[in-house]
């Protein structure tokens, strides 16, 4: 076995450089426990906050909605939902009214009837559910999905804040052996 003998100096050298990793270290593994603890404290006040005022949330994001549809950036958003849940405007087809067409008040995109041209004769050939309604009857289907995602991300966020702190532990354990 080769046995090599270090120079004090150079121990001293060695010794520096190690504790200086291991100080880097730990600040790396120190910010990355706050910043996930920064996140997690986050998402559960926004799950509160959503819980407090799910009444007030449903008023306001049918605003929201029904604002959104003036706006000419959010008319590929609004043809794809739908295309896809085969619904038409907010709560219904009257949501387009004066707002799709400047020139034809009744036109409604042809997104709402599923073929071409349809839109220019109005609500007669426009699916009849809003969309909203769609995505809320999309939400209490899918409910229990939605929890379960939300508690293993929240454990998972938990599991990865426990590794952070036993790596820190570590770290400070192998300065004690320098």
């Amino acid at each position: 076995m080769l046995n090599i003998e270090w120079s004090e100096p150079r121990k001293t050298t060695l010794k520096k450089r190690f504790t200086l990793y291991t100080d880097i270290c730990e600040l790396a593994a120190w910010r990355y426990f706050v910043f996930v603890v920064v996140i997690f404290c986050m998402e559960l006040a926004a799950g509160i906050m959503g819980y407090l005022y799910r009444g007030k949330i449903d008023d306001i994001l049918q605003d929201e909605l029904l604002i959104g549809l003036r706006d000419q950036k959010r008319r590929t958003a609004w043809n794809n939902v739908q295309n896809t849940y085969e619904c038409c405007g907010v709560h219904n087809y009257t949501n387009w009214h004066n707002v799709y067409s400047k020139v034809n008040p009744s036109e409604i995109p042809d997104s709402c009837c599923g073929f071409e041209n349809c839109g220019t004769s109005g609500g007669i050939a426009s699916w009849r559910d809003g969309c909203y309604e769609k995505a809320v009857l999309w939400l209490k289907d899918n409910f229990v999905l939605i929890g379960v995602v939300g508690v293993v991300i929240g454990l998972l966020q938990i599991i990865l804040m426990i590794v952070a702190m036993v790596l820190i532990f570590m770290i400070r354990r192998s300065k004690q052996y320098i």
